[in-house]
């Protein structure tokens, strides 16, 4: 039995087709609208959130700091007259603050920030307690007893518990800016911030060294001295990028916070510092009553920033809550709209055609009596209409199905970027992406003329440790020296794995003493750095050989400068490895600046 002509699709029913089509489109543009605006504002929040796990990361620093203080005048004072009060409340204090920096980066959305946060927290609680232990020790004895050079050493292993805490508070500084991509203000007074931070860090181990001296009844020995010089040297640096931000702020407030810091410490509180060491002395708390005011106002500093930043992430986090409601009411109003409109095409439009259409329907019908001629039939009609609604139908599909490919795409190239930058085992910089780095730095120094130095480290024989321990523990070994380098260098440090057992270090601003002193740090916590095996009562140690070359012998040029550095490398192999090997040029380099430096003195 043959078919009959398929019936043709309507006006209304058309029109009706390509108003649910046009709801369709505009539903999943209207959600993106909404779902964009909702991820505005979860990064608003999380920016807000990760400032206050910040600020608590900078108040530890401060307090940490403060404990030396204490501590000085505790070690300087015979055992008959010691009241710890003091060193027990600032002790408290550091506890208070480390316990809430540690709640605070319990609230990290980053899985690993979090837990390279809570492992670095436990490993400076560690050590302060080590430090305080041999501390109580070196007080508990007789003050014959004691041994001279004792308190220099503890001062300086709080130098080192400073420096933890200041490189978990940069650390923090630079992981948490990934929840606050959009918010480049917010960036940029974080790190304003955690600088001042750095600075009072600063300012309070000059106090100390001089409170050393003072405690002691002797001058400053020739240490003393050069430590004086390179943390005047640092806290000059940060005065000059204090002084930049004073020219670039707005802030009125922040003006005045950093010109109070330019007149009490840079002015009067070194001047205080210098006094101190060339007239008669004084006693160490009546220093610490003159000198402590005076660097007070960069504390003031490092909270006017941090309450500049928390208002603009509460003026940001409200403005994207306005934004979301706009829109989501928006989108709703726009599907509103187009239902009202369907609805008054249909009564207004469709109803009126349809009537229209039928009535010439029965019109141009076929005359009773004839045979209805079934080659007129309109089937074709039929079918483009049908096509239609399945080509927009399809159309829609493979446009949702085009945006998911397209969000995918970028996604993975997204992940692939971070991939090639990133050494899967270590976590380090790979060698791409040091030498990148290590090239934009270089050439930054190159143009406003400041040093850099390079570091090449190699793990002292690797091929050992793989061969008796296996490959498993190797990797631990390579792990282990990455973990010292991120906690040891500074956040502006480039370091990298460049080759199996190979790591460089960039450092700039940084002459080669002090580079010099830091890759001997570096040597010095590897070897001291026990990696634990299992199966193995006893842990195991290695050792590493340093490299050092500096551009003022080799110029700002990559591959002079890193293969300067690994000349170095190789001749601190031959020499039997585990040290630091400066390479001539460089050591030479260095010597002439000194001299010249002897005979005529800067201003």
């Amino acid at each position: 039995m043959q078919a009959g002509p398929k019936k043709p699709m309507s006006l209304s029913n058309t029109l009706g087709a390509m108003g649910v089509v046009i709801i369709a489109l505009s539903l999943p543009a209207g959600w993106y609208l909404v779902y964009s605006k909702n991820l505005e504002r979860s990064s608003a929040a999380a920016a807000a959130e990760t400032l206050e796990v910040v600020d608590s990361a900078l108040h530890m620093v401060e307090a940490v700091a403060r404990e030396r203080g204490p501590s000085n005048a505790a070690m300087g004072t015979r055992e008959a007259a010691l009241d710890r009060t003091a060193l027990d409340t600032a002790r408290e204090r550091s506890d208070r603050a480390l316990a809430h920096a540690r709640q605070a980066a319990s609230t990290l959305r980053d899985p690993s920030l979090r837990d390279s946060t809570q492992a670095a927290l436990s490993a400076l609680q560690a050590h302060l307690s080590q430090t305080r232990q041999r501390m109580d020790d070196h007080l508990g004895k007789a003050t014959a007893l004691r041994e001279a050079t004792l308190p220099n050493q503890l001062i300086q292993e709080m130098f080192v518990a400073a420096d933890m805490a200041s490189q978990l508070s940069r650390g923090l500084a630079v992981g948490t800016n990934s929840v606050s991509d959009h918010h480049q203000s917010l960036r940029t007074l974080v790190t304003r911030a955690t600088i001042a931070a750095a600075l009072r860090d600063y300012a309070g181990r000059m106090g100390s060294v001089v409170s050393m001296a003072l405690i002691r009844g002797t001058p400053l020995t020739a240490e003393e001295q050069r430590m004086l010089s390179r943390i005047h040297g640092r806290s000059e640096e940060m005065r000059r990028h204090l002084d930049l931000n004073i020219l670039l702020s707005t802030d009125a407030a922040t003006q005045q916070a950093l010109a109070r810091v330019d007149q009490r410490f840079f002015k009067d509180g070194l001047n205080y510092v210098e006094r101190t060491q060339q007239v008669a002395p004084v006693s160490a708390s009546a220093f610490a009553e003159r000198y402590v005011p005076m660097i007070e106002p960069i504390v003031d500093l490092r909270n006017q920033y941090m309450r500049t930043a928390r208002d603009a992430a509460a003026t940001s986090l409200e403005r994207s809550q306005q934004a979301q409601i706009g829109w989501t009411l928006l989108s709703l109003a726009q599907n509103l709209l187009v239902l009202t409109l369907l609805w008054m095409v249909k009564r207004r439009v469709l109803k009126p055609l349809s009537q229209a259409a039928e009535s010439l329907r029965r019109i141009t019908s076929t005359p009773a009596g004839e045979e209805e001629d079934n080659s007129k039939s309109t089937s074709a009609d039929q079918d483009e209409v049908s096509r239609l609604t399945e080509l927009v139908g399809s159309l829609v599909e493979q446009s949702q199905a085009r945006l998911q490919l397209e969000a995918r795409q970028e996604k993975q190239l997204l992940e692939l970027r971070t991939l090639v930058g990133v050494d899967p085992l270590t976590g380090l910089e790979n060698r791409r992406s040091v030498e990148l780095r290590a090239k934009a730095l270089l050439a930054e120094g190159k143009r406003h003329g400041f040093e850099v130095c390079a570091l090449v480290l190699d793990v002292d024989h690797f091929k050992l440790v793989n061969d008796r321990y296996g490959h498993p523990v190797g990797d631990e070994a390579l792990r282990t020296l990455a973990s010292v380098l991120q906690l040891s260098l500074r956040c502006e440090d480039i370091s990298g794995r460049v080759g199996g057992e190979e790591f460089m270090v960039l450092l700039g601003y940084c002459p080669l003493n002090h580079a010099l002193d830091k890759a001997e740090m570096l040597r010095r916590r590897v070897e001291l750095r026990p990696i634990h095996i299992k199966g193995l009562d006893e842990p195991l140690f290695i050792t590493v050989s340093v490299g050092v070359a500096s551009t003022n012998a080799h110029g700002h040029q990559w591959d002079s400068l890193t293969s300067a550095a690994d000349r170095a490398l190789y001749q601190a192999k031959r020499e039997g490895r585990n040290r630091v090997v400066a390479d001539d040029a460089s050591n030479s380099a260095a010597g002439a600046l000194s001299s010249d430096s002897l005979v005529s003195p800067p201003n």
